[in-house]
């Protein structure tokens, strides 16, 4: 879908598209033939750039390094999203993002700059889970997980009925009601960035290629941008990642503190020789269970004893 918005002296061509099809990626390079942009601003952000200009980047990761910088959320996040759009896309004869691909090769070609205007994955998702309470993110978690293990198949019929307005707007409506926040940070929040760097994107003649699903709220976002202006630091909030709640914080130690406070109070009440036996019994059948485990995984020796 094609919409031109009115900047100003400058002219905006916004292609909402989806992104394992075949159509949008004609209709990307269509309307950038058409309009011979200064511009292209492209829904993506430099990780997920990486993520789909370079297959290999994920299964060359160093966990090591993942862990250090705090990012497992974000790696399994993005394995089960890329999963599930490899496997739509196989279905469909469409790599995920191929429309994005395509308007970024364009762009070089053409000797255009690109402008990868959407927020840092990371932050949106850290944002996205923190905003969420216990059962939005079981609820989150879920859904990761049931589209990893779906066995659906969409055909290209199918996913050009999505690009439909009514089934758009349907399918937000579901989400906003399933995970109220986690549609605000993943949809509204983004329609408001998104806008923000595409309207301080330079040239009179540009082109937005984004999801379908921003497009509406990117229209809203540039309008009100239009009359009233927009301050540098307009965005700036939208970069923040909340606060861990206390009781976030206390989650981990929830368990050791149960047992820990089970071992005392049978300490007080059975004796320190009941109490002591007790845990040994505890230690021998756990680590028999996880020496047994070690050897049917076919473990190292050092690994079944200790």
């Amino acid at each position: 879908m094609k919409t031109v918005v009115s900047l100003g002296d400058r002219r905006l061509v916004i292609v909402g598209t989806a992104h394992v099809s075949e159509k949008s990626v004609q209709e990307v390079e269509e309307t950038i033939n058409t309009e011979n942009p200064d511009c292209i601003c492209v829904e993506l952000d430099e990780a997920r750039y990486a993520t789909i200009s370079q297959e290999q980047e994920w299964r060359n990761l160093d966990i090591g390094k993942v862990l250090k910088q705090k990012k497992v959320v974000l790696m399994i996040t993005n394995l089960v999203l890329h999963s599930f759009q490899r496997r739509l896309g196989k279905d469909i004869g469409v790599k995920p993002g191929a429309e994005m691909t395509a308007a970024i090769e364009m762009a070089n070609s053409m000797g255009v700059p690109v402008e990868l205007c959407d927020r840092d994955i990371q932050i949106t998702f850290r944002r996205a889970w923190r905003r969420s309470g216990f059962w939005s993110r079981l609820k989150l978690l879920s859904a990761l997980l049931a589209s990893v293990f779906s066995t659906e198949k969409l055909g290209p019929d199918q996913v050009e009925k999505l690009k439909e307005i009514g089934t758009l707007h349907s399918m937000l409506d579901e989400l906003s009601e399933y995970l109220p926040k986690v549609k605000n940070v993943l949809i509204d929040e983004r329609d408001q960035y998104l806008s923000a760097r595409i309207f301080n994107s330079s040239g009179a003649r540009i082109v937005a290629v984004v999801g379908l699903g921003h497009v509406e709220g990117i229209k809203r976002w540039l309008a009100s941008y239009e009359q009233k202006g927009i301050k540098a630091s307009e965005t700036d909030h939208l970069n923040q990642v909340p606060r861990r709640s206390i009781v976030s914080k206390m989650a981990p130690w929830s368990l050791p503190a149960v047992f820990v406070g089970l071992v005392g109070y049978g300490f007080l009440n059975a004796g320190a020789e009941m109490t002591i036996e007790k845990l040994l019994q505890w230690v021998l059948v756990n680590g028999s269970l996880a020496a047994l485990g070690a050897l049917v995984a076919l473990g190292h020796p050092l690994t079944i004893i200790c």
